[in-house]
């Protein structure tokens, strides 16, 4: 059963570290099987597993301003496809960070206002 204190926002940044530290090492299992899966067995299938993987890097890559640069990089050969890679592989880490610690503040935002709540309407 569940303690009734009150949860740390230590708590909370913990949880979400944790759980997007799992997230993240799916994602990239997930990523090599696609990207192998795509080099020794060219299929479209394979090919659209790779791209819906890509694709949240490249939004985060995008929010934080630095797509367009990697872009222009890679195209004048000013980067391999091995930093791109990695820079796609930090991308998704900082995205699943930035997520999960926002869940984990929200968490802890509702239940301040629901314990604030059930402290005001006891009987």
């Amino acid at each position: 059963m569940a303690s009734l204190k009150q949860a740390t926002m230590a708590h909370f940044v913990s949880t979400g570290v944790r759980n997007a530290a799992w997230l993240l090492c799916g994602y990239w299992v997930a990523a090599i099987v696609a990207e192998l899966a795509s080099k020794l067995w060219p299929s479209p299938w394979a090919v659209v597993a790779v791209r819906v993987l890509e694709h949240f890097p490249e939004k985060v890559l995008q929010v934080a301003g630095f797509w367009a640069p990697l872009k222009e990089a890679l195209q004048g050969e000013a980067v391999s496809i091995v930093q791109v890679r990695l820079a796609y592989g930090l991308a998704a880490w900082v995205g699943f960070m930035a997520l999960s610690l926002f869940t984990g503040l929200c968490l802890w935002l509702l239940q301040r206002v629901l314990r604030y709540w059930a402290s005001k309407h006891e009987g």
